[in-house]
């Protein structure tokens, strides 16, 4: 709450009580990561000698082997058009039940993203804190039960939302720690479901692929950017991977250490391009 506006409110209200109440109250804070801006805020409201229990180990931070990680690299061109990418990506990975959630990472950006998808026919709603909390209840109610199949959202969508039947998490950039990627991409691939996470980015944004696939350890497969900018009626083969990744000895030599390589294989196999020449 702190960290996507709710600062200033939550200050006042602590001044409100210091100032009408004799006693010092107890301030518990609760937390699914300890991110260092938490930390921070820990020190202004907390005491310096309070207590730091950790109920899940650092090493527990991974995602399901049920979740297939694939990302996209834009150029310049590319990334403009970045709502017809998002647009194709939805078409091939969340056609059958329909049910995915854009994340990005500022509120303008969600707007964007929102409007863009409208006007290519995908209705949508919108999700930030700055949405009436009415519109956000509504847009979560419709979601849960099939009627709205997109959701384009900022952080507040990340955790605490029981969303049982998403199949796709897209990414219009990454996020800039492992933590904030594994939340979002654990909206799908929930309860032993299988499910896909996507992250655009483009070279200046590499070195965060690079250090949440390190972090997370994880491989994200590479698609082929030309395969999702094309318009409706373009033919198109789908998306492509490296060939030398087609085959499970060079997969395994990638992954050698990777002690769920059986089911990550499998999974890697099932969304390999079929040849039909």
């Amino acid at each position: 709450m702190l960290k996507i506006g709710f600062k200033e409110a939550i200050e006042r209200i602590y001044e409100y009580i210091t100032k009408n109440t004799p006693k010092k109250p107890q301030n518990l804070l609760f937390s699914a990561t300890i991110p260092p801006w938490l930390k921070e805020i820990s020190r202004t409201y907390q005491d310096p000698d309070c207590k730091f229990v950790n109920l899940i180990r650092e090493e527990d931070l991974s995602t399901p082997i049920s979740l297939s990680h694939m990302c996209l690299l834009m150029n310049r061109n590319e990334e403009i058009n970045k709502s017809r990418i998002v647009f194709n990506l939805l078409e091939k990975f969340a056609n059958k039940s329909g049910n995915a959630i854009i994340f990005c990472e500022k509120k303008a950006d969600v707007g964007r993203m929102s409007n863009a998808l409208g006007e290519l026919g995908l209705r949508n709603e919108p999700l930030h804190g700055d949405v009436p909390q009415s519109r956000r209840e509504n847009a979560y109610r419709n979601f849960k039960c099939g009627s709205l199949k997109y959701l384009i959202a900022t952080n507040v969508a990340a955790r605490g939302l029981d969303f049982p039947e998403i199949d796709l998490v897209i990414q219009i950039e990454p996020p800039a720690n492992v933590e904030s990627y594994i939340h979002r991409s654990g909206r799908t691939a929930r309860k032993g479901k299988e499910g896909i996470c996507i992250t655009l980015f483009t070279d200046k944004s590499e070195r965060l692929i690079k250090n949440i696939e390190k972090d997370a350890k994880i491989y994200m497969k590479r698609l082929n950017a030309e395969d999702f900018t094309k318009k409706n009626g373009e033919k198109s083969s789908g998306y492509e991977r490296e060939s030398r990744r087609h085959d499970e000895g060079s997969y395994r030599n990638d992954h050698e250490d990777n002690g769920n390589f059986k089911g990550e294989y499998e999974i890697y196999m099932k969304y390999l391009p079929t040849d039909k020449s």
